[in-house]
């Protein structure tokens, strides 16, 4: 992705990661949790940090492991949710 478009930011990317690990079941089992461990580590490393409500964030992951919820729509929610890490 960030290969190939022109704007990209670590919300799209974190986006991506957990859409695939959601939508295509790479595990037996733990799919969403994993999804969702891309996203906080898809950020972490670049200086961001995942700051969605818990009962949001289950719902939103819900819609999207349904088919609820396409891709660009996950990315702005991601976005909307994510804060630059502060420096001690």
């Amino acid at each position: 992705m960030y290969a190939y478009r022109k704007s990209v930011d670590l919300a799209d990317l974190a986006a991506s990661y957990a859409f695939g690990i959601i939508r295509n079941h790479p595990f037996t089992d733990g799919n969403k949790r994993a999804g969702l461990l891309a996203i906080g580590l898809s950020l972490a490393v670049n200086g961001d940090e995942f700051r969605a409500e818990q009962v949001e964030t289950v719902q939103t992951i819900m819609k999207v492991a349904a088919g609820r919820m396409v891709e660009r729509d996950w990315a702005n929610w991601i976005g909307a949710n994510t804060r630059r890490q502060q420096k001690l």
